[in-house]
């Protein structure tokens, strides 16, 4: 399953072992996102960014606020 970021919002940045760095990310509006069945910090959903290296965890509150579900077709283009 695909979703697109429909709403701008940050989020804290955690190492690869799983702390919190201090630091915080903005996911932007129109990123998409996979979800992923890994689970590294305990977030209700995983989802990888289809475009570059970042991954976040987020409730399933925030899925249904901030993003919207999407498809891509057999080119990998959003539909």
């Amino acid at each position: 399953m695909f979703y697109k970021c429909i709403k701008e919002f940050e989020y804290e940045v955690y190492d690869d072992y799983g702390f919190p760095t201090g630091e915080y990310k903005t996911v932007k509006v129109g990123t998409v996102w996979e979800v992923n069945s890994e689970n590294y910090i305990g977030g209700d959903i995983h989802l990888d960014n289809i475009d570059v290296l970042d991954w976040i965890e987020i409730s399933r509150g925030t899925l249904k606020e901030f993003f919207r579900e999407t498809t891509l077709d057999e080119f990998g283009r959003l539909e």
